[in-house]
């Protein structure tokens, strides 16, 4: 098995072989960057999370902050995925031809049902996963409403004024979250590990005359991934420094970055797969 320096070393020279490829990323960078300078210069996280703690649940802003986000997120992570697929098909196209709008590439796809489907599921199975994490999350937010409820005019909280039933109650409700919030964590990073080969599974098969399930494909995934979840986030990890500059430069870094760590991924998938012993998608149905 090639170290994580070899296989960083090795998608650098992918990423100087084809620069073109880094063209696919103005469509996520940029989106990323709007997102980012709306965050930056908006109070309504804020203002949300303080109506929240009230027991108030404002409709219009619990839109803008969370559902606006989270759409941006997804129509990113399916454009990633785009760019994905450019890479695992790089013999395919001419590097010289490649533009922006190919990072739409999987949009126009013949098979864009199939693709969406598997993506969909995938992100699905990752929510349930992450339920814990929610959960406690919602226990944290609602101790802090029992703590507000017990402020001020100026915002104060007079500890001495919160009766003690209620201090033993908060304090159950932030622990219990806590732990919550951490199991959830937990069992969504070992999710993303599991089904983090999907989407090259998935490319590997999609242009086949019969088309594999997509539940074969989270299958499979799985089965590549057993004793290789540490290496991987190990592989991961290595790109935090990276990840840290991107948010920094609002999302501007994403040119270089994005096609760097999806170039590593697509040389770790080609690894596993020379290695693993585990049947393919299309054999598991048989």
């Amino acid at each position: 098995m090639s170290s994580i320096r070899e296989l960083k070393e090795k998608a650098r020279e992918k990423n100087a072989q084809y620069p073109r490829v880094m063209r696919l990323t103005t469509l996520p960078v940029a989106l990323a960057f709007v997102l980012s300078l709306l965050s930056s210069v908006s109070n309504n996280r804020t203002s949300w999370l303080e109506e929240l703690s009230t027991g108030h649940v404002p409709i219009g802003q619990t839109l803008s902050v969370v559902l606006f986000p989270l759409s941006i997120s997804i129509l990113t992570g399916f454009i990633n995925w785009s760019i994905t697929y450019t890479i695992f098909k790089q013999e395919s196209f001419k590097e010289e031809d490649l533009q922006g709008k190919d990072a739409l590439r999987l949009f126009w796809h013949p098979r864009f049902n199939k693709v969406f489907t598997t993506y969909f599921l995938r992100d699905m199975l990752l929510i349930l996963y992450s339920l814990p994490l929610l959960l406690g999350f919602g226990l944290n937010l609602k101790a802090t409403a029992l703590t507000y409820a017990y402020s001020d005019a100026l915002g104060m909280i007079p500890v001495d004024q919160i009766p003690l039933d209620t201090q033993h109650l908060i304090l159950f409700l932030n622990l219990a979250g806590l732990l919550f919030f951490l199991l959830g964590c937990f069992l969504l990073i070992f999710a993303i590990l599991t089904y983090s080969q999907v989407d090259f599974l998935l490319f590997e098969h999609l242009d086949e005359k019969e088309p594999i399930k997509s539940w074969k494909l989270l299958q499979a995934s799985r089965l590549v991934m057993k004793g290789r979840r540490w290496f991987y986030f190990k592989l991961e990890w290595s790109f935090f420094p990276w990840i840290l500059l991107q948010s920094l430069s609002f999302g501007i870094v994403g040119i270089y970055l994005i096609p760097y760590q999806e170039w590593t991924r697509y040389l770790f998938y080609q690894m596993i797969r020379k290695e693993s012993v585990q049947p393919s998608p299309k054999q598991t149905e048989s």
